[in-house]
This record gives C-alpha cells, sequence and structure tokens, in this order.
C-alpha cells in the first residue's frame, strides 16, 4: 500500500478507457478508444489474448462472474460476450442504437445489464 508502480502495461495505441479485475484477481482486461480490449497477466505485465471485434472505441469489460467469459461494450453500440480462455466472440448484442457505455453481470451470472 505504497502508492508505488508495480507494472506498466503499454499495448494499447489510444487512451484506456476502462479497466477490470478477473474474478481472482490474476488477470487484467483493459478497455481502450484503439477499438480493443487486453487480457493481461498484471504480475508479469504479459499480455495474455487482445479482443479485437468492435469498430469503435471499447468502452467497458465486466467479467461474468466465474470468469469464463468476458463482456466488453462500445460506442458502435454493441456488446460482445467473450470466451475469456480462447478469445473467440461467443455471441454479440446489438439491441442498442447508440454508444453502450457500461455492462454488469448479475451475481449469478444469468442476466447481463448493458
Amino acid at each position: 500500500h505504497t502508492g508505488q508502480q508495480l507494472t506498466r502495461l503499454t499495448a494499447h495505441t489510444r487512451a484506456v478507457t476502462a479497466a477490470a479485475w478477473h474474478p481472482d484477481g490474476h488477470q487484467l482486461a483493459t478497455t481502450s478508444a484503439d477499438g480493443s480490449c487486453i487480457i493481461w497477466d498484471p504480475h508479469t505485465g504479459q499480455q495474455l489474448t487482445r479482443l479485437t471485434a468492435h469498430t469503435d472505441w471499447v468502452t467497458a469489460a465486466a467479467w461474468h462472474p466465474d470468469g469464463h467469459q468476458l463482456a466488453t461494450t462500445s460506442r458502435d453500440g454493441s456488446c460482445i460476450i467473450w470466451d475469456s480462455h480462447t478469445g473467440q466472440q461467443l455471441t454479440r448484442l446489438t439491441a442498442h442504437t447508440r454508444a453502450v457505455t457500461a455492462a454488469a453481470w448479475h451475481p449469478d451470472g444469468h442476466q447481463l445489464a448493458t
């Protein structure tokens, strides 16, 4: 709790818009105006996966309570649910007509609010 910087994560090419810890604390997802979401090992600074399917800024990320899925939201009006282990896009939600700026899973994992 010293305020000392532990590592630096530098793979995004534009501003970082959000960060979300994995439920077990061993991974970190960051979103960016470069249109990507990166999953990191925050202890080593190693990039584990880069998720790139949005066509505009990625605005937020939310881990499913079991840690196996990650939802990302974007200014392109979509929310994408990813398999966080493989980086595969599972579902693209497109009900919004404007930017989607937040997502939150219900604690039981059966519902996602955007």
